[in-house]
């Protein structure tokens, strides 16, 4: 991840931020994903956005900060489709080929 090296096989559990950046980044476990999964393409490239724009929210309420109703109201909408196609109903769609 970056100049981060995370071992995958351990078992520990990687961040949101980690995992998308993970899924996010064009590497050989990026293609594989593309090409393995069915709805592929959504997974490794705008579910990533998607965990990013999670841990924009998530990481300062939980550490430092308070989020403002608006911005939980925004991560809410996104993830349970309020206006739009949502993350939860694109991430159902993703199968092993």
């Amino acid at each position: 991840l970056g100049a981060e090296k995370v071992d995958l096989e351990s078992g520990k559990p990687l961040s949101v931020g980690q995992l998308a950046r993970l899924l996010g980044d064009r590497t050989a476990l990026h293609r594989a994903l593309r090409r393995g999964l069915e709805h592929g393409d959504w997974f490794v490239d705008a579910f990533p956005k998607v965990l990013g724009m999670v841990a924009g929210v998530r990481n300062p309420a939980a550490h430092t900060q308070r989020i403002t109703r608006e911005a939980a109201g925004r991560v809410r909408s996104a993830l349970m489709g309020v206006g739009c196609q949502g993350a939860f109903v694109e991430l159902a769609k993703v199968r092993i080929k």
